[in-house]
């Protein structure tokens, strides 16, 4: 019986080209470097697992980073692809969970605010990119299939909304959106979409509304 052949040339590292691509303005591209990176990473862990780890927290951390250019489609292309690979991460134990996650996002992304923990000054021209990062990396949150697992509890009898993060989740988009008058709006809707978004489950979110509508209230917006 003929033994399966293996693999010559494993690979041993994400391409770094691929992040490039990710900028692309085609959609097309984009998708494809998505699916190229998650394909890699998939051949690394069959490999060897400390190298894939090592390698799932570099693209982590490199899409963080990309969130906060300001080239062409490159916030389109990483927040795609972060939402996978976060997926990824979360499910192999990675990255524990979605706090993890977010102090990583304000890490990479800092703002002159209390969230920037190294109290370095950030620049203007890099501060901007850096706060619309920061939206498009809590928006990553939202897509699928990371809403249902962080927002949704599933105890296998009943579903119910995850309340605690929830509501955190909604303070951080509103602490973002009192930041800057220029970043409010966008902010803010990304706020009224996460309410759709609990409201399409079918499960009881009233009582989520009236804590956010508390916290607006505490920021001074109505």
């Amino acid at each position: 019986m003929s033994q399966p052949s293996k693999e010559k040339n494993p690979v041993t590292k994400v391409n770094r080209d691929l992040f490039y691509t990710l900028a692309s303005d085609l959609d097309s591209e984009r998708a494809q470097s998505v699916i190229s990176i998650i394909d890699q990473l998939t051949s690394i862990q069959k490999h060897d697992n400390d190298t894939f780890i090592k390698e799932i927290n570099y693209t982590i951390d490199r899409l963080i980073t990309g969130l906060g250019s300001n080239v062409g489609s490159a916030r389109l292309g990483f927040s795609l692809c972060l939402t996978e690979i976060v997926n990824i991460s979360l499910e192999d134990g990675i990255t524990a969970d979605a706090h993890q996650y977010i102090k990583k996002l304000q890490e990479k992304l800092p703002l002159n605010d209390s969230s920037n923990e190294s109290k370095k000054k950030v620049k203007g021209k890099d501060e901007r990119g850096f706060v619309f990062g920061r939206l498009f990396g809590l928006q990553v949150l939202m897509n699928e299939p990371l809403f249902s697992k962080l927002f949704v509890l599933d105890n296998g009898k009943e579903k119910t909304l995850n309340n605690g993060f929830l509501v955190e989740f909604a303070s951080l988009l509103i602490d973002l959106s009192s930041f800057k008058s220029w970043i409010k709006e966008t902010a803010l809707f990304s706020l009224y979409h996460f309410l759709h978004r609990l409201e399409q489950t079918g499960l009881n979110y009233e009582q989520n509304v009236v804590q956010i509508l508390g916290l607006l209230d505490s920021a001074n917006i109505t």
